[in-house]
């Protein structure tokens, strides 16, 4: 336990550390707690918000008698407003988390490319597959609540289902990325000094 929590120290004294090299059994426990922190934070934030967007609609008696009266249609308005706060703050959210992924990780990851004697530029594989995907998901997303105000034309609504299925495939492509950086950082060791300076010592 005492060499865990040496290693994850070790990682974050390096957050702003691009040089030298990190080795394979030292770059893992680090990274995958990170990653796993930030997912349970993200978690609990996904769970908050589906509970606030309960509790200001009502949706206890959402399907009561009422529904189809004047009080159906006012929680439908309300959940239209509300609807466009939600995919307004979409994109702020997703840029704020890409960003604290980024931070923690880069780093690590580049003096890890750097013990495998890759140039750390390969870190940035995933980041225009995430940056264009977050654009185009919260673009068709922020659309919605106005297409289902407004019933547009149908080439209006062919548009951003459209949309939605380019950024469904820019995921993928994010997700096969991922998958060539990971590949990459469980690349051996070189075994002797480089360009990117000597061995690392084990923490």
């Amino acid at each position: 336990m005492k060499t865990y929590f040496r290693k994850l120290g070790a990682g974050l004294a390096g957050i702003l550390n691009f040089n030298g090299r990190m080795a394979l059994h030292d770059f893992w426990p680090y990274a995958i707690t990170v990653v796993l922190v930030l997912y349970g934070l993200g978690s609990a934030f996904g769970i908050w918000l589906q509970l606030e967007f309960s509790n200001r609609l009502g949706m206890g008696g959402w399907f009561d008698e009422a529904y189809g009266s004047e009080l159906a249609e006012q929680r439908a308005e309300q959940a239209l407003a509300l609807m466009k706060d939600i995919f307004r703050f979409f994109m702020p959210y997703a840029a704020i988390s890409l960003a604290l992924h980024i931070i923690p990780l880069s780093a690590a990851i580049v003096r890890r490319l750097h013990d495998t004697g890759r140039t750390g530029w390969w870190a940035l594989i995933p980041l225009p597959f995430s940056a264009y995907g977050i654009y185009l998901m919260g673009n068709a997303f922020s659309r919605f609540p106005e297409l289902m105000a407004t019933r547009p034309a149908d080439p209006v609504i062919f548009a951003v289902v459209l949309e939605i299925f380019v950024a469904i495939g820019v995921s993928l492509l994010w997700i096969a990325a991922v998958i060539v950086l990971i590949i990459l950082l469980c690349g051996r060791s070189s075994p002797k000094g480089d360009r990117f300076g000597p061995p690392p010592v084990p923490i």
